[in-house]
């Protein structure tokens, strides 16, 4: 291949411009050799999506667009969406969540929106949040970043879920690996398009968009369900991010959205929550978005916050059992209507359904 000088590119061309300036400086740096080479990808991958924002935002944001030059494209999306209800019987355009009822209020998960789900400890946060990937696999790749949980133990999880086998048993030896033999058979087709990934201090978004993008690639789609557990603690062991954890946190979320925006990708965020204040039995009935630890800007850069708690009966007490009645808030939702979806959480098999679906709980999931 014919080499170039970077330097007779014009600033009439400020993508190509910029994409030298990048060349010329990683070229300085590539001859420091006192520059390890993760600290090299970390610049790349940072100064790289800074470059696509920018040429996106250029190409897509600062010009006038007429309604009339428009409406092409928007008659575009209607009939596309029209096909798809004729095709699919679904009322609904984006990928699935697994729950009846939150999809049609969501109308779906859609790309280049950011959600929000939180919780109290405890409550099922990973658990749901696991339900809604594997429901989204079906369809679409998903990657699950996780700071909590080893990738093998959701792995297990996920197939404890499917095949409605006990988790506390599995761990403790009780269960033979021939029972999880059938899950394995019938989560093999969406399993192969759920990914996890390990979550470190040197993991930056770009680096997260650039794995979202291998996903996509691999299984040629156009979308890919990204899923952060959780977004407190992965703003806290980030070595890119500076300030308090409220300010952390603030800049994390906002470099999600923008990552949603930059892979037309749904990205959900698990948040946690703050205690009610004078509550002991904890996190029931606070559904507010000021329950969310460090939430100043969450509110703004989420397109919809969930809550997820434990219901109550009627003296106040909380349903700890074999079988755990949970109410998902809908507390905000930039696209459609708030409210309440009424689920039902198994602790020992891991499996979260919508309530109404009760008479089919016995069944493993469909896939």
């Amino acid at each position: 291949m014919q080499a170039f000088d970077l330097t007779t590119l014009h600033a009439d061309d400020e993508g190509k411009s910029s994409l030298a300036a990048l060349l010329q400086d990683g070229a300085k740096l590539l001859a420091d050799n006192s520059v390890e080479a993760i600290d090299l990808l970390e610049f790349f991958e940072t100064e790289l999506r800074l470059v696509r924002a920018k040429i996106r935002v250029e190409g897509e944001g600062e010009c006038l667009l007429w309604a009339s030059d428009q409406f092409a494209t928007t008659l575009e999306m209607v009939t596309a969406r029209f096909e798809h209800r004729k095709e699919t019987g679904s009322t609904f355009t984006g990928l699935s969540t697994g729950f009846p009822d939150l999809d049609d209020r969501l109308n779906g998960l859609h790309g280049g929106r950011f959600y929000a789900l939180a919780g109290g400890p405890g409550v099922g946060k990973t658990t749901t949040a696991l339900a809604i990937a594997r429901s989204a696999a079906k369809t679409a790749p998903v990657v699950y970043l996780t700071y909590e949980n080893p990738p093998a133990n959701l792995v297990l999880k996920c197939l404890c879920a499917v095949g409605d086998v006990s988790t506390l048993d599995t761990e403790r030896g009780f269960i033979s690996p021939d029972k999880l033999l059938p899950a394995t058979e019938q989560w093999a087709e969406a399993g192969s398009r759920l990914a996890f990934l390990n979550g470190t201090s040197g993991l930056t978004i770009s680096r997260l968009e650039s794995y979202a993008r291998e996903a996509m690639e691999r299984h040629e789609s156009e979308q890919c369900l990204v899923i952060v557990d959780y977004l407190q603690l992965a703003a806290k062991s980030s070595r890119q991010l500076e300030g308090d954890s409220r300010q952390r946190v603030e800049t994390m979320s906002g470099q999600l959205l923008e990552m949603a925006k930059a892979l037309n990708s749904p990205v959900i965020g698990i948040c946690s929550q703050k205690r009610k204040q004078g509550s002991s039995a904890g996190y029931s009935n606070h559904n507010e978005l000021d329950s969310l630890k460090e939430s100043g800007d969450l509110e703004y850069s989420s397109d919809v916050v969930l809550i997820l708690a434990n219901q109550a009966d009627g003296n106040g007490k909380l349903f700890l059992g074999d079988t755990r009645p949970l109410s998902l808030h809908i507390v905000k939702n930039r696209h459609g209507d708030t409210g309440q979806i009424n689920l039902t959480f198994f602790p020992m098999t891991g499996r979260v359904i919508q309530s109404s679906q009760l008479d089919h709980c016995h069944k493993p999931e469909p896939f």
